[in-house]
């Protein structure tokens, strides 16, 4: 199915607000988000959404890996068929390139995996697929004291 693919790629190249919350002192972080995704196939486009929850690890201060599961909250009709990411995953290494204390750039590539629910009111079909997602973006985590609470632009 040429939606799941392309469902895979977008994981990591979509648009998403994170918050992270991290010890200064921990090399581990996590991060709750929401996703606006776009699945493009044969001609249509059908936006779709979905809540992401993500843990990483800072083995070093400019690099991390990052596990991030998603879980699909909006669906997109084509045809009177709903279309919804029904869950997925994505594992990536994170170089980061830090701009000041509390801005830095950030990019993605990893492997992703995400499954697609289709329903027409009466059967429901769903199928799933893998694929190497990237994306990049910018981050803002401020000092508040030993901990960092930001944000995240991510594309």
């Amino acid at each position: 199915m040429k939606h799941i693919k392309k469902l895979a790629l977008c994981a990591g190249m979509l648009l998403a607000t994170q918050a992270a919350l991290a010890a200064e002192h921990l090399p581990f972080y996590y991060d709750v988000g929401y996703t606006f995704g776009q699945i493009k196939a044969e001609g249509v486009s059908l936006n779709v959404g979905d809540i992401n929850v993500g843990v990483g690890w800072l083995p070093v201060k400019w690099l991390g890996l990052e596990a991030t599961g998603m879980f699909g909250v909006t669906s997109a009709e084509v045809g009177g068929v709903s279309l919804k990411i029904d869950s997925g995953y994505m594992v990536s290494v994170v170089p980061t390139l830090p701009l000041n204390d509390d801005w830095s750039l950030f990019a993605k590539v990893g492997y992703a995996s995400a499954s697609l629910k289709a329903s027409d009111g009466y059967s429901t079909i769903s199928g799933s697929d893998h694929d190497t997602a990237f994306g990049a973006g910018l981050q803002y985590t401020p000092s508040f004291g030993r901990y960092h609470l930001g944000g995240r632009l991510e594309w």
